[in-house]
């Protein structure tokens, strides 16, 4: 049975957008009178992300994959979306944000994963990559002429993968070790914005967003050799 459990936590999120502007110039577009808007900006995602792959043969060893293997828990990327805003309260959004993380160090303890066991002092290289789609309902609990503020409900639909390269000296000898594991499935999402309008073509948003995942997959042990 191979399990791998991943528990990541994204915090802020601040940007720049354009509103296309379809009225007389220099007519202001109020917050709620918009319909479409295309959006970029800088995602700074904060990550604590967890790890155990468990096969047939025993219990993997749970690891954190910024402590343990070095990964970085902050990273600076862009990001767009597109908003349709179908009631002056009520819109829909899809996001598209890639990240790809990797680090090399050295074990500081035994670590079980997959079928594969890195002794202390392993040195390690690791790779993730999650790529998340989130498509989100929000409401506006405030909607002026000059900000917004509401809380947002929806789906993530990620794919991810995480590889493990190691090598060690054992007994005079040295030895490689590789592990890989991937996996793709929906999950919830949580958040919170505020959207200030500068002009009626630029504003900056500031979003709070959190989303968790406990994920499970079985593979069915070997069949016996006749």
């Amino acid at each position: 049975m191979r399990r791998p459990r991943y528990l990541l936590f994204a915090l802020f999120l601040f940007g720049a957008a354009w509103l296309p502007n379809y009225t007389h110039a220099g007519e202001w577009i109020n917050p709620g009178e918009e319909t479409f808007t295309i959006s970029g900006g800088v995602f700074l995602p904060s990550f604590d992300t967890s790890a155990q792959v468990d096969t047939s043969l025993g219990i993997g060893t749970g690891v954190n994959l910024e402590d343990d293997l070095g990964l970085s828990s902050d990273e600076t990327i862009f990001w767009g979306d597109a908003s349709w805003r179908f009631a002056r309260k009520h819109r829909l959004t899809v996001d598209y944000f890639r990240f790809t993380r990797d680090a090399s160090a050295v074990a500081k303890r035994e670590l079980t994963i997959g079928d594969e066991t890195f002794p202390v002092g392993a040195s390690l290289s690791t790779e993730f990559k999650f790529e998340i789609v989130p498509i989100a309902y929000t409401y506006s609990f405030m909607n002026e002429k000059k900000y917004e503020f509401g809380a947002s409900l929806g789906v993530h639909w990620y794919t991810m993968e995480l590889s493990v390269l190691g090598s060690a000296s054992l007994n005079d000898l040295d030895a490689d070790f590789s592990v890989s594991v991937d996996a793709e499935a929906p999950m919830p999402l949580l958040g919170l914005f505020f959207d200030y309008y500068f002009t009626p073509k630029w504003s900056a948003a500031l979003h709070g967003q959190f989303f968790a995942l406990d994920f499970w997959t079985t593979t069915p042990a070997p069949s016996p050799v006749p």
